[in-house]
């Protein structure tokens, strides 16, 4: 099989608040990783970062049992995500995980995710900044 491709599904998993919106589309799982194409839609009028200033992982997939599989090689990885005021955007997004039968991702999660950014990168304390939320949606 061409890149160790196994397979490619339609996950058509929603997540909506007043904030934002969130589908995820199609993936293609190969043997070393997963690939999901991410469809976001910035539902309010701010400026929204989508990968906080945490240290730990921004956006990942997560097992029953808990294990994390991090988002790898793209903007989810080394950058900050910024959304225009009701922007949407599409990402193709890997994730570490190998392929395995018995071992299926069951959420994403954005772990941080600044609704209001402009107020952030003004704000004197963004240390305890609490405009902000965590999302985990079925996967």
């Amino acid at each position: 099989n061409i890149n160790n491709f196994i397979y490619s599904t339609n996950k058509n998993k929603e997540y909506n608040d007043d904030n934002i919106y969130i589908k995820i589309g199609k993936v293609n799982i190969f043997a070393t990783y997963e690939e999901a194409e991410i469809e976001i839609r910035n539902k309010t009028e701010n400026k929204m970062c989508l990968t906080g200033d945490k240290s730990t992982k921004k956006l990942y997939l997560e097992n029953k049992s808990g294990t994390k599989y991090s988002a790898i090689n793209n903007e989810f990885d080394y950058g900050n995500v910024v959304m225009d005021a009701k922007d949407i955007k599409k990402y193709k997004v890997k994730f570490n995980k190998s392929y395995s039968i018995s071992n299926s991702a069951k959420y994403l999660t954005f772990n941080d995710i600044i609704l209001n950014y402009d107020e952030y990168l003004s704000s004197n304390n963004k240390t305890n900044y609490t405009n902000r939320t965590t999302i985990t949606m079925d996967y």
